[in-house]
C-alpha cells in the first residue's frame, strides 16, 4: 500500500493555472499548497479563518463547478454564504474544473492505509501506531499540509469521526511555521474533545513550540 501511495505521488501531474506549466510529483504538491493560499488571499469576504480556509480548499478541489453545479453548491452552502452574501467565482483565480480529479485518488488511498491499520484489532494500539509511523515517514511536509486541508474540509470528515487523525497523527510532522492559513493547533483546540488536553496538543505536532505557540495560530 505504501508502494501504491508513492506511485500515486510520483504520477500526479497537473498544469498550474497561473504559471501555465506542468508539474509532477512532490513539486506539484508544493505548488498546490501555494495555490490554495493564493485562492485564500483572493476571497472577498471577511470570514473566520477556519471557514475561509475550507472555502479556499473547496474551490481548489472543485473549481468553478463549486458554483455552477447546483448539487455541489447546496452541499457546501455553509461555506459559500456568509451574512446573506454569495462569493462570486469571477473574484477568484479562474479554475474551470478544479484539481479534485488529480488528488482524489491520493486522498482515498492514504485514508484506506490508515483505515487498514486501524482495522487490525488483533494488534495492540502501540503496534498499530508503530505501523502508522512507518506510513507517516513517507509523507512529505507539503503532503501533510494538503492532507490537513482535506481533513478540515467536509470531504475529510471520516478522519475525524473515526478518530484516525487523533489516534495515528498522520499530520504530526507538518511544519506549523509554513502553515499560513488556519492553524492545526487552533483546530485541535476548537474541537473541545475532553482527552485533547494541553499536553496532547503539545505532543501532537513535531514542531510545536509551546513557549511561542501564539505565533503559530
Amino acid at each position: 500500500m505504501i508502494r501504491v501511495h508513492q506511485s500515486i505521488v510520483n504520477e500526479s501531474k497537473a498544469k498550474l493555472p497561473i504559471e501555465n506549466i506542468i508539474e509532477v510529483g512532490q513539486d506539484l504538491f508544493g505548488s498546490m499548497v501555494i495555490f490554495i493560499e493564493r485562492i485564500h488571499k483572493s476571497l472577498p469576504l471577511d470570514l473566520p479563518l477556519e471557514k475561509s480556509t475550507i472555502l479556499a480548499y473547496l474551490y481548489f478541489y472543485y473549481g468553478e463547478g463549486l458554483y455552477k453545479n447546483k448539487k455541489l453548491y447546496k452541499k457546501y452552502q455553509l461555506y459559500l454564504q456568509a451574512n446573506g452574501l454569495i462569493i462570486k467565482p469571477k473574484l477568484f483565480i479562474p479554475v474551470e474544473t478544479g484539481f479534485g480529479s488529480v488528488f482524489s485518488r491520493y486522498f482515498r488511498n492514504i485514508y484506506q492505509i490508515y483505515k487498514y491499520i486501524d482495522s487490525a484489532k488483533y494488534l495492540d494500539y502501540d503496534t498499530r501506531y508503530y505501523y502508522s509511523k512507518i506510513v507517516r515517514s513517507v509523507l512529505s511536509t507539503v503532503e501533510q499540509n494538503i492532507l490537513f486541508y482535506n481533513i478540515l474540509s467536509p470531504m475529510g470528515k471520516a478522519w475525524i469521526s473515526e478518530k484516525l487523525v487523533f489516534k495515528y497523527k498522520p499530520i504530526k510532522n507538518m511544519s506549523l511555521e509554513e502553515n499560513r492559513l488556519y492553524s492545526p493547533v487552533s483546530w485541535l483546540r476548537s474541537l473541545n474533545i475532553e482527552d485533547l488536553d494541553q499536553d496532547y496538543i503539545y505532543n501532537f505536532f513535531e514542531y510545536y513550540d509551546n513557549e511561542n505557540n501564539g505565533s503559530l495560530e
